[in-house]
């Protein structure tokens, strides 16, 4: 059963309000008339109770499936490969209701023919970066495969799906880095690779994507986001642990060059992979995200890269003191006084709106940057701009930037 509302409201949403929609999914759309000098939009939402995916068996995704709902496996040209085969196991569908999403930071529905973004992104001129190292080491008995697949996993009772995108460019022999990129609460795996259109860069630079769904749309980030974190009490670090050990069993990853990426409640998963998987995790990079996960303690320097917006309404860059969330540059702070950095920030990249400072002089060559945008929303720089959210600046492009960052940071 869904139900449909549409709803009018300024810019400046409430976190309230955000929190009472976030259940919902929807599409919002600019009004003409304005009042008070802010624009008005309506809201088309729509409540669809979430279920999780029971498929067992990992399958080719072709682009006739291509569609916009979270429930179907998409994106990607036909592999060049074979691929496993074999018959697809039956059974009942899970039953029973699941709880409503009670979160900040929902993920608005996004058009169905949108615009792509601008993938240009301005090269940083104070940061001189090493030539990259070849793949290290080999694999056997690995298939020439490409293309976007979705893949499944038992975890905790659980069926959870995945979609690993690999370039053309992959070679079975030659070992791939690969970056796992996390969605938002009430978004979805397919959303965020539309958003963040980080399988182009993925293409350019030859190295492998994963995003994950998360349960019932959210992950356990600590403090956030229901129901992942509340009522589920979901396992999502191990359940990544175990996502990385089959995925290195199905493709030649470079086990040193394993990063994560991720937007607002994807953002506090990177964040809390930083904080309990440095040993898998070779550096992490949240956008519009905080630190919420307590305590903190990685068993090794590991590497920062943030990106936040000073307008962000849903997550705001001085957090929510009264609550817990500690603001951004204080989730930073923790990060380079944890590899005892010993040298002011510098600021390291400029242009338009947005600023990046960077600490170094950090144990084990680690290395913590926060670029701020002036004005920003609850937005990935440089990607898709999603309607109500804010400002999406050009000035930087996170996808492009996060990647130079990474190949400078492997696991020790």
């Amino acid at each position: 059963m869904a139900i449909k509302m549409t709803k009018r409201y300024t810019t400046l949403l409430s976190p309230l309000l955000i929190v009472l929609i976030s259940g919902c999914t929807g599409t919002i759309i600019p009004n003409q008339s304005q009042k008070d000098g802010q624009a008005s939009y309506e809201a088309s939402f729509e409540y669809t109770r979430p279920s999780e995916s029971s498929t067992t068996n990992e399958r080719i995704i072709t682009p006739q499936e291509r569609t916009t709902p979270p429930n179907e496996k998409t994106i990607g040209p036909e592999p060049t490969g074979p691929e496993p085969t074999g018959p697809e196991p039956t059974g009942p569908e899970p039953t029973g209701p699941e709880p409503t999403v009670r979160d900040a930071g929902p993920e608005p529905t996004l058009p169905d023919t949108p615009k792509q973004p601008d993938h240009s992104v301005t090269p940083e001129p104070t940061v001189e970066l090493p030539p990259e190292p070849p793949p290290t080491g080999s694999c056997n008995a690995l298939s020439a495969i490409s293309g976007s697949k979705s893949w499944t996993i038992k975890h905790d009772g659980v069926t959870r799906t995945f979609t690993v995108y690999i370039p053309k460019s992959y070679k079975p022999t030659q070992r791939t880095p690969i970056v796992l990129n996390f969605h938002g609460v009430n978004s979805n795996a397919w959303q965020q690779q539309f958003i963040s259109d980080m399988n182009a860069v993925a293409d350019k630079k030859g190295f492998i994507t994963v995003h994950p769904e998360g349960r019932s749309n959210s992950w356990n980030g600590g403090l956030c986001c229901s129901p992942a974190s509340s009522l589920l009490k979901s396992k999502d670090v191990d359940f990544v642990r175990k996502m990385l050990d089959y995925i290195e069993g199905k493709l030649c990853i470079d086990k040193k060059r394993v990063f994560a990426a991720g937007l607002s409640n994807g953002a506090y998963m990177a964040y809390r992979l930083a904080c309990e998987l440095s040993d898998r995790i070779a550096a992490v990079s949240p956008v519009a995200g905080l630190l919420l996960s307590s305590p903190c303690k990685p068993v090794r320097p590991i590497s920062v890269i943030a990106f936040h917006g000073t307008s962000d309404a849903i997550v705001p860059y001085n957090g929510y003191p009264l609550i817990g969330w500690i603001s951004v540059p204080n989730s930073v702070k923790h990060f380079y006084t944890h590899n005892k950095c010993n040298s002011a920030p510098q600021q390291v990249f400029k242009k338009g709106d947005t600023t990046c400072e960077e600490y170094s002089g950090c144990q084990a060559g680690t290395k913590v940057r926060l670029c701020t945008t002036q004005g920003g929303g609850h937005t990935w720089p440089g990607g898709f701009p999603v309607p109500g959210l804010g400002k999406t600046t050009k000035d930087i492009n996170a996808s492009e930037t996060m990647w130079t960052f990474f190949q400078q940071h492997p696991l020790p």
